[in-house]
């Protein structure tokens, strides 16, 4: 049990770490993954352990690290936290806002394109699924959606904004 606990805490670091930086969608399906056959171990060695030994303190480890790992990043917590240690780089990258499209590293977060749009600067980062998603620096406030493809833009943090778009 003490190598499941060290397996799910791994992961879950993964987990934490892909949520805190908005990473690649590829990096976070394989620590599901990965969290997930641990799972199947410890159901498997908890059942057996429960069996036979009467159950020990070491079986709700992993169960506790999963649901900590949960609260944190369903809460945003593990991103805000990204977000916090990031903001004076990304604002230093606003002011000038260079249009690239290679990747950079800006703060925490690996950022894959920077283009001017919209009144201010927007920083894709690799972390949608489909289509793209990063934050948008919009002093003059988020334009509203034009068309079904464009970017959709919710409040983030004062003139910063999360987006969404294909």
């Amino acid at each position: 049990m003490c190598c499941i606990a060290v397996a799910t805490a791994l992961s879950c670091c993964a987990l934490l770490w892909q949520n805190t930086v908005d990473g690649p969608i590829e990096r976070l399906l394989v620590a599901f993954v990965v969290l997930g056959a641990v799972g199947v171990l410890w159901f498997a060695f908890g059942i057996v352990g429960l069996v036979a030994f009467r159950g020990s303190w070491l079986t709700v480890v992993a169960p506790l690290i999963v649901v900590l790992t949960a609260v944190l990043g369903g809460t945003g917590a593990a991103q805000r936290f990204g977000w916090s240690l990031s903001k004076p780089d990304f604002e230093r990258a606003a002011q000038t806002c260079e249009p690239s499209t290679t990747d950079q590293r800006i703060g925490l977060f690996t950022v894959t394109e920077v283009h001017q749009e919209d009144g201010g600067c927007l920083f894709r980062t690799p972390g949608g699924f489909i289509g793209s998603v990063g934050y948008a620096y919009l002093p003059g406030g988020a334009p509203e959606p034009t068309g079904e493809y464009d970017e959709t833009y919710r409040p983030y943090d004062g003139v910063w904004y999360r987006f969404s778009g294909w």
